[in-house]
C-alpha cells in the first residue's frame, strides 16, 4: 500500500517545481488591483482617483537619478497598464471573470471573410461554360 503513494507524492512534487519555475520565467500574474491599490469593487472614479495618486508619485521625470528613472518608469507603466485593464468596463469584466489581463490577437478577424483568401471563385464561369 505504501508503494502506491510514491508515484501519486512524485507526481505532487513535480507539479510543484514545474510552477515554481513557471512563476519566475514569467515574473507571476499581473494583478491591476494590487498594483493600484484598490479593492476589486471599486469604482470608476476610485480607480481613477488612485491612477493619479500613483502616476504622480512614479512618474520618471519626477526621480533622480538613472536607475531611479529605469525602475520609475518600469512601475509607471504598470501603474498605466493596470489603470488602462480597468477603466475599461469589458477588458475588466473579462479579467475579474476569466482572468484574461491582454487583448491578445485575434487570429481569425471577425470583420472579414474567412475564406477570402482562398480565391475560389477568381476565374470567370463564363470561360467555363463556353
Amino acid at each position: 500500500m505504501k508503494g502506491s503513494k510514491t508515484p501519486h507524492l512524485a507526481l505532487l512534487i513535480l507539479a510543484l517545481i514545474v510552477l515554481e519555475n513557471v512563476h519566475e520565467v514569467y515574473g507571476g500574474l499581473f494583478e491591476p488591483y494590487k498594483v493600484l491599490d484598490i479593492h476589486r469593487r471599486a469604482t470608476v472614479s476610485e480607480i481613477r482617483k488612485a491612477y493619479k495618486k500613483l502616476a504622480k508619485e512614479w512618474h520618471p521625470d519626477k526621480v533622480p537619478g538613472e536607475q531611479e528613472k529605469k525602475d520609475a518608469e518600469a512601475k509607471f507603466i504598470e501603474i498605466n497598464r493596470a489603470y488602462e485593464l480597468l477603466s475599461d468596463p469589458e477588458r475588466r469584466r473579462k479579467f475579474d471573470n476569466h482572468g484574461i489581463t491582454e487583448d491578445t490577437p485575434n487570429f481569425r478577424k471577425s470583420n472579414e471573410d474567412i475564406y477570402s483568401s482562398y480565391g475560389r471563385f477568381d476565374h470567370d464561369f463564363q470561360d467555363t461554360f463556353s
